[in-house]
């Protein structure tokens, strides 16, 4: 079975607490709730295929409810415009949850369902273009600096990628 190390205890230890450190920053610095959705492979289907999945394994909120265990081994499909924005693109910005109700039903629903007026997305990824997740900020208000946020979120999940990978890389390599 998997051998669990004390080497791989304090590195998993070391970059969650790195992960909130900037997540509690980007709230500090404005956001209502900052998250980070780490992918991962759910299993496999009937005909082997990995069932591809993100969970949310660390979360900073200003105020509110946190969202943390509703977002657990959920299907990457299941939010598939902004999925595709983030392998296309590297980031997804939604300034008004208004202006994506017709076009990207599950982001809408998603950000609405806990009072969001405006979220960025920004993805993690390795050098080869691997996407190992994503930084997500929400606003509760419209009235915020798009760029100064977008300049947050970028310097942050270019932080937490590059330690995930620094301290996993090897991991990664390898397969």
């Amino acid at each position: 079975g998997p051998v669990h190390t004390v080497q791989e205890q304090e590195a998993d230890r070391r970059v969650h607490e790195m992960i909130q450190h900037h997540l509690d920053c980007l709230v500090e610095e404005g956001a209502s709730r900052a998250y980070y959705f780490t992918f991962h492979n759910g299993g496999r289907n009937v005909l082997g295929h990995g069932l591809l999945k993100m969970s949310v394994s660390a979360e900073s909120v200003s105020h509110g409810e946190h969202i943390i265990a509703r977002y657990q081994n959920i299907p990457r499909s299941m939010f598939t415009f902004g999925y595709k924005q983030l392998d296309e693109a590297g980031d997804y910005y939604i300034l008004n949850v208004e202006d994506v109700r017709n076009t990207d039903q599950a982001s809408y629903n998603f950000l609405t369902e806990h009072g969001a007026k405006a979220g960025l997305f920004r993805a993690a990824k390795a050098d080869d273009g691997l996407i190992i997740g994503f930084v997500g900020v929400e606003f509760d208000s419209l009235d915020f600096d798009f760029e100064k946020q977008k300049a947050n979120i970028a310097k942050k999940t270019s932080r937490i990628a590059g330690a995930i990978l620094a301290i996993h890389g090897d991991e990664y390599s390898k397969k």
